[in-house]
């Protein structure tokens, strides 16, 4: 019986404790949910694909599919032993898959009609799941663009239950620059040849 009490206190020591001794993450401060200061435009970053934006502080982990596929996902820094509690996913609609693609006019009627960067869109933030003992809250940030018959998606999940886009967060994707459009290239290029 004692053994066991020894144990238990060993085992509640180390789980008060570990939280305060444990390394520091080796790739920086970990990344806030949602940014507390103003993007900054020497932290822009240019992806292969064409598509540029400004990371928020301690934001990392960056994945893409490469030049070719214009979608990216970027995420808070943090512990990867747990889910990512933010994440924004910036792309090409149907760039990721065949199942990625534009929502249907029903879909859209529930998206509020808005202009991003003199483009019509359509936005809406609703939330996904509630907070329950075992699953944090999920929210979803959707916007489409039609750029010129280009649609893109702007697509920000957070693990809070919010139902309007923190104003700081809409700062930074704002500032997202989508790449030309090849046809717009092609000419560019055939007036630079002539």
């Amino acid at each position: 019986m004692e053994f066991l009490v020894i144990i238990f206190i060993n085992v509640i020591l180390i789980a008060l404790l570990y939280p305060a001794i444990k390394p520091p993450n080796p790739d920086g401060p970990v990344g806030k949910m949602i940014p507390v200061t103003t993007p900054d435009e020497k932290n822009r970053v240019a992806h292969a694909s064409g598509i540029s934006f400004i990371p928020p502080p301690n934001w990392g982990q960056i994945r893409d599919l490469g030049p070719e596929k214009h979608w990216l996902r970027i995420a808070p820094r943090g512990s990867s032993k747990r889910r990512d509690l933010a994440v924004l996913i910036i792309g090409k609609v149907g760039a990721y898959n065949h199942e990625d693609r534009l929502p249907d006019r029903n879909d859209l009627e529930q998206f509020k009609c808005v202009k991003f960067q003199g483009f019509p869109a359509y936005e809406r933030m609703v939330v996904v799941r509630k907070d329950s003992f075992d699953d944090p809250a999920r929210s979803d940030y959707e916007l489409y663009i039609n750029r010129h018959g280009e649609w893109w998606n702007v697509h920000f999940l957070i693990s809070e239950e919010m139902t309007e886009l923190p104003a700081m967060m809409r700062k930074y994707i704002n500032m997202i620059r989508f790449p030309p459009k090849a046809v717009e290239e092609a000419e560019q290029s055939m007036k630079s040849e002539q």
